[in-house]
């Protein structure tokens, strides 16, 4: 119980810094920052079908040769109870050294969240490319833009901040 009463107190002296409601703040700045590179999923099906167009064209514009793109299943669960999802495609295509580059280029200067999971060159018989891409996103009601985010813990008011209950021993 002392434990307990202890740990409650250092929660209120630090809840009632100054320096913590500036960092909080910064830290949910940072985080809307992140949250906006994410991807809007209306449905999962579109979502998909939208992530692959845009590989694909991107694949095309790079000057990837025969480029096809392919869903990939994913765990979601993780990524679900955090209020996001994850959409994976796999791309593979003619290599040339230019090209990748060109397409890797692409793929940094996109605004919207794209991780590179893997990459495969092959050069013998014919060059070719083969990656797997997730994209990170954000639920949204159809014809909104607004994400449906489960809500964020909100840090207390200035000056003081509310006790956590302590269990009774």
């Amino acid at each position: 119980l002392n434990q307990r009463r202890e740990e409650v107190a250092r929660l209120e002296r630090v809840a009632g810094d100054a320096a913590w409601a500036r960092r909080a703040r910064e830290a949910d700045a940072r985080r809307s920052e992140l949250e906006n590179r994410l991807w809007r999923i209306e449905t999962e099906g579109l979502a998909r079908a939208e992530f692959q167009e845009w590989l694909l064209s991107s694949a095309r514009k790079a000057g990837i040769g025969r480029p096809t793109a392919t869903s990939q299943r994913t765990d979601g669960e993780a990524t679900a109870q955090a209020g996001y999802r994850a959409i994976s495609v796999s791309l593979s295509g003619d290599f040339s050294p230019e090209s990748l580059q060109a397409l890797l280029a692409t793929i940094a200067n996109e605004k919207r969240l794209i991780i590179i999971n893997s990459m495969r060159i092959q050069r013998q018989p014919l060059p070719r490319i083969d990656m797997v891409l997730t994209a990170y996103g954000l639920p949204v009601a159809p014809g909104s833009a607004t994400p449906t985010l489960p809500p964020q813990p909100q840090p207390a008011a200035s000056g003081a901040a509310a006790a956590p209950a302590v269990p009774s021993a």
